[in-house]
């Protein structure tokens, strides 16, 4: 049984007691795409160079501002799958985030029906967190550009969620930018030098 879980921030691969990890970045080096940590790296760069939002607006519009041959999301979204599951087969279990819409989720299932995996169940991942808490409980959740919070209720032991609601812009990138900014200041305060000057 493969588990495949999946948002804006990162996929996450756990197969036969080993997960692999890929945070949600596409990289367009030398004619050839990159994804997960490589990329990330390369994403204060090269930033021309470098797309992470394609999870996190997956469609099949176009690409703006495009980056290599792929027209839209979707082509990126199915480049990293079919990087991430290199050849793996089997029946997955898919766990996805309550942000995600029924027609993003439509292009997931129909992108994953192109690789050599089936899919045999998908996952709510905020029931998922209430049922392991064993009670109802608000799922908050920090992905790539946003944060959401989503209501699961249990009821004798069967876990629900609520609708989720949406923070836009407060996601893990923009916590990583106020960081930089208050390291920056304490530079300035302390040394008189602005590490995020040119």
């Amino acid at each position: 049984m493969l588990l495949l879980d999946c948002n804006d921030a990162s996929l996450r691969l756990w197969r036969e007691q080993q997960d692999t990890w890929s945070p949600g970045f596409a990289w367009f080096s030398e004619g050839r795409y990159q994804f997960g940590e490589v990329a990330w790296q390369h994403a204060r760069r090269v930033p021309r160079e470098v797309n992470n939002r394609y999870w996190h607006r997956l469609s099949t519009q176009a690409l703006s501002p495009a980056l290599g041959p792929a027209r839209h999301p979707a082509d990126l979204a199915h480049e990293h799958l079919e990087t991430l599951l290199n050849g793996v087969t089997g029946e997955l279990t898919l766990i996805i985030p309550g942000s995600m819409e029924a027609n993003q989720l439509s292009l997931l299932l129909g992108i994953l029906q192109t690789l050599p995996v089936t899919v045999s169940s998908v996952v709510h991942r905020s029931a998922l967190a209430g049922a392991v808490a064993g009670q109802s409980c608000a799922h908050v959740e920090l992905q790539l550009h946003q944060a959401s919070i989503t209501p699961v209720f249990v009821e004798h032991t069967l876990a629900r969620a609520g609708e989720t609601q949406l923070l836009p812009g407060h996601g893990l990138l923009g916590l990583m930018d106020e960081i930089a900014e208050l390291i920056g200041q304490q530079f300035v305060t302390q040394t008189r030098f602005d590490p995020q000057r040119r």
